[in-house]
């Protein structure tokens, strides 16, 4: 029995030497990047909260001369017997230390360490994608008793666009052109992730909802520009227009189509 005492002792009296050293925890965030944003690279300041050592006590907890008296829940001895086995553990309520702070700091409340609201500029290297992470070596939380500060991971999440969809590496668009454009073919213009416009040929007789793909115009050089044909349907068309879709129906022998109201409609309908 002795023996097993002699071995706790041991124990504790390791686990009250001083501290040593300890790095600082890593902080993960998610980094929110337009479609641009990734496609171009950019430059982002990074706005967060990490722990550092109080300024105003040094991250000692206290300011000036210590003041301090025995802690009365283990009676100055740091530690408290509990268990089956009598094991001593740390006291909860001095963390150990056996006294109590009388004088603590009041800024970081005893604590030795303060939130402080930091930044950091980090480059976006072009091309990053969804999910990978960039890490800032050394921006993390400080270290306690000078250990060295943790890293700060960011993790990238590419935020939904108005006009492209990234698919893996390729991109997706629809793009409307008129009943004209979509029999006869022609060109129109789109606008690329650049800003820049790209001239594409529609084929006569483009259906709706079929597609053309442009090589190596996609998210990255690897990736395609797949871009979706939808026909333009017009809300409210002019009479002039009217008559025109008339006559167009009148030619592919559409039956059921409305035909525009005449000068006699009109006039019926203002002496009802």
């Amino acid at each position: 029995m002795e023996y097993i005492q002699e071995f706790l002792e041991s124990i504790w009296q390791g686990m009250r030497r001083a501290p040593k050293p300890k790095r600082g925890q890593d902080i993960r965030l998610r980094l929110e990047l337009s479609l641009e944003e990734a496609y171009l690279g950019t430059e982002k300041l990074i706005e967060y909260e990490r722990w550092i050592d109080c300024p105003q006590c040094g991250a000692k907890g206290y300011v000036g001369d210590l003041v301090k008296e025995p802690c009365p829940a283990c009676e100055g001895t740091g530690r408290r017997v509990s268990g089956i086995f009598s094991f001593p553990r740390p006291c909860s309520v001095c963390k150990g230390r056996g006294y109590i702070v009388k004088n603590p700091c009041p800024v970081c409340a005893g604590r030795g360490r303060v939130a402080k609201h930091s930044t950091v500029k980090v480059n976006i290297p072009p091309g990053i994608d969804e999910g990978e992470v960039l890490k800032v070596i050394g921006m993390g939380h400080q270290g306690e008793k000078g250990g060295e500060p943790g890293d700060l991971y960011l993790r990238v999440s590419l935020k939904p666009h108005s006009i492209f969809k990234k698919v893996g590496k390729d991109l997706h668009t629809e793009k409307l052109i008129s009943f004209p454009l979509a029999v006869l073919g022609g060109t129109t213009k789109i606008k690329t992730l650049k800003g820049e416009e790209l001239e594409i040929f529609v084929q006569p007789g483009t259906e709706c909802g079929s597609t053309k793909t442009i090589p190596g115009m996609g998210f990255s050089p690897e990736g395609n520009l797949v871009i979706t044909f939808r026909i333009e349907v017009p809300k409210n068309p002019s009479g002039k227009l009217k008559k025109l879709l008339t006559e167009l129906a009148k030619e592919l022998k559409e039956e059921g189509v409305e035909k525009p109201p005449t000068l006699l409609d009109n006039l019926k309908k203002l002496l009802s």
